[in-house]
């Protein structure tokens, strides 16, 4: 898993410097601003403005500078991926200019890291979910008592084990 999660991250990264120079000529370079915004709202967070957006990635531990207006480098993107927790290699060029395409690749990866920590700092993870009668109803009652997305429920609810029918009721 750590192999296939480093392999990913290595992928991310070359994908970024190898295609910068294609996403400049394309004229497809992304700001800041449409970054985090697509990053905001793939972290389930309001998305509705620039200042809404700034202040769901300060409130998740950004400290890097948000100039709404700059283009999206791949230095920058490394940055906000390492303030949010999620481990990347250091881009080769980190001056290099991130396409659209590259930067809503790296939005969901980046907001997939970052549900996985969120989900390893869970001390208590809701077991009395585990119960549910169905594999929708521990999704539903994971989200009600974490807060967290159903992307890290549904994988926790893969363990749902429901209850054994009522002598009463009818098996299939």
């Amino acid at each position: 898993m750590a192999i296939s999660r480093l392999l990913a991250i290595v992928a991310a990264v070359l994908f970024v410097a190898v295609n910068a120079t294609a996403a400049t000529s394309a004229g497809g370079v992304v700001t800041v601003g449409q970054f985090a915004t697509r990053l905001v709202a793939a972290l389930g967070q309001d998305a509705s403005d620039i200042g809404a957006v700034t202040a769901a990635l300060r409130s998740m531990g950004v400290t890097a500078d948000l100039d709404a207006n700059a283009p999206l480098t791949a230095g920058m993107a490394a940055r906000l991926a390492g303030d949010l927790g999620v481990k990347v290699a250091p881009p080769s060029t980190p001056a290099s200019p991130v396409g659209a395409g590259q930067a809503a690749a790296l939005a969901s990866y980046i907001a997939g890291g970052f549900v996985d920590r969120a989900a390893t700092a869970l001390e208590d993870p809701p077991s009395q979910c585990l119960s549910s009668a169905n594999r929708g109803a521990c999704v539903n009652c994971c989200k009600d008592a974490t807060g967290l997305t159903g992307q890290f429920c549904g994988h926790y609810c893969h363990a749902n084990v429901p209850p054994p029918p009522s002598p009463g009721e009818p098996v299939p």
